[in-house]
């Protein structure tokens, strides 16, 4: 069975957003360092 268009948009939103506040400035400024000093090797 199908679920509803707007049944599914909005769970579609809601882990849109779970993953979206996972990326926080302190995290994405972790990451990116690490990448610079991983091609710097």
């Amino acid at each position: 069975m199908a679920l509803p268009a707007r049944a599914l948009g909005s769970t579609q939103g809601g882990h849109a957003r779970e993953r979206i506040m996972a990326c926080t400035s302190e995290r994405l400024s972790t990451q990116l360092l690490s990448l610079y000093q991983d091609l710097v090797k």
